[in-house]
Order: C-alpha cells, then sequence, then structure tokens
C-alpha cells in the first residue's frame, strides 16, 4: 500500500482505533509515544515529599536517578499525565510505581510550576529547565509519604528510574550540579511555599 496517497488525518484516526497503540496499563506504546513528545508539548506532574525530622527539622527527599539522560542525578517523583488522569492521580501512580508508597497532599494546589524545554542551548538561553524527552511545564506538589518502606519499582517501558533515595534539610541541599533537568530553581520555588505548620495535619 502506498501510504502517500492517504491523508494523514486518515492515518491518525487508524493508528488511534489500533489495540496495540497502548499496553493493558493504558499508556501509549513507546512508539507512539516518541512520536507525540517530538510534535507538541505533554502535561506532566512532579512531587517532592517533605518530612519533619525531630533533630534536624523540615526535610525534602528526592530519588537518585536510574536512568536517562540525568542518570545519576536527584530528583522528584512524577511522570506523565495519563489520558484519564488529574495531575493528583497520575502523582500517586508515580509514587505507587517507583516508590511503591502511598501519598497525601500537604496541599491541594501546587507550590510551583516547572518550565522545561528539549534544547539544552535554549535552555540555557531562556532560565529555564531541560528535559531532553519532550517540552513540559509540570504542576510541582509537596506531599507526604504515608511509608517510608520503599520498593524501587519499574516504568512501562522497563527501566527502573529510582536507583536511590534521599532525604537534605531544607537549608542544606546538595549543590545546583546535584540536580537534573536544570530544574534546581523550581524546587527551592517549591520548597519556600511549604506551610509552617504543615505537619501537624498528618499523624506520625
Amino acid at each position: 500500500m502506498d501510504l502517500s496517497t492517504i491523508s494523514t488525518a486518515d492515518l491518525l484516526r487508524e493508528a488511534a482505533g489500533r489495540e496495540d497503540i497502548r499496553d493493558k496499563d493504558g499508556v501509549l506504546s513507546y512508539e507512539a509515544f516518541d512520536l507525540i513528545r517530538r510534535l507538541s508539548p505533554l502535561l506532566a506532574v512532579d512531587g517532592i515529599p517533605i518530612r519533619m525530622n525531630e533533630t534536624k527539622g523540615l526535610e525534602v527527599g528526592f530519588i537518585r536517578r536510574n536512568t536517562g539522560f540525568y542518570k545519576g542525578r536527584l530528583w522528584s517523583i512524577g511522570g506523565r499525565v495519563l489520558v484519564g488522569e488529574t495531575p493528583h492521580t497520575a502523582l500517586r501512580r508515580a509514587f505507587k510505581r517507583d516508590l511503591g508508597v502511598e501519598i497525601v497532599f500537604v496541599t491541594g494546589k501546587p507550590s510551583a510550576v516547572g518550565t522545561y524545554v528539549r534544547d539544552l542551548d535554549l535552555a540555557e538561553e531562556l532560565g529555564v529547565g531541560h528535559c531532553p524527552d519532550y517540552q513540559t511545564s509540570p504542576p510541582i506538589f509537596l506531599v507526604w509519604m504515608k511509608s517510608e518502606k520503599m520498593v524501587f519499582g519499574s516504568t512501562a517501558h522497563g527501566g527502573q528510574e529510582a536507583g536511590g533515595f534521599e532525604w537534605f534539610p531544607v537549608d542544606q541541599l546538595p549543590p545546583e550540579e546535584e540536580f537534573g533537568y536544570r530544574g534546581y530553581q523550581f524546587v527551592r520555588e517549591a520548597i519556600r511555599t511549604a506551610p509552617v505548620d504543615w505537619h501537624r495535619q498528618f499523624d506520625y
């Protein structure tokens, strides 16, 4: 069949109707996702765990990435928002997938919003974040983890994003170069919005 004679709209309708375009969890196949992420911005979400340490005060937690362009760097937990999800349900899914834990949102509203572009030179020029996979502006939520007994899981494509997890006092964060995605500024902004007495609403 000569596909050049078929309109793009008809090709897209055909592709959207195929059962193999998604896996059993409803996630787009890697080939379909790769095409979309190169053509348009994607909706994503990030979450930063916080806790109150009796001796060190307020702490925030980050995974040590085990995959991708920023392997070995610190970063938040998160990912794409799938069809039928809200940022809140997507973030709950991401924490369950990556760390095996349930979360509670400190507030219902995001504490910051990141901005990431695919081109590193453009990111440096604009002073924004860099995501080599897709352009996105994810809301960033502060969350409390119901358990710290973590089980690092795998993504839909088989990679284990979290190679480790570390807590840091908010006034003793690692240097900017330890973080991935040129997103240190967004991390700092999110942390600054943490309510002073946020921990009083949770049971330890």
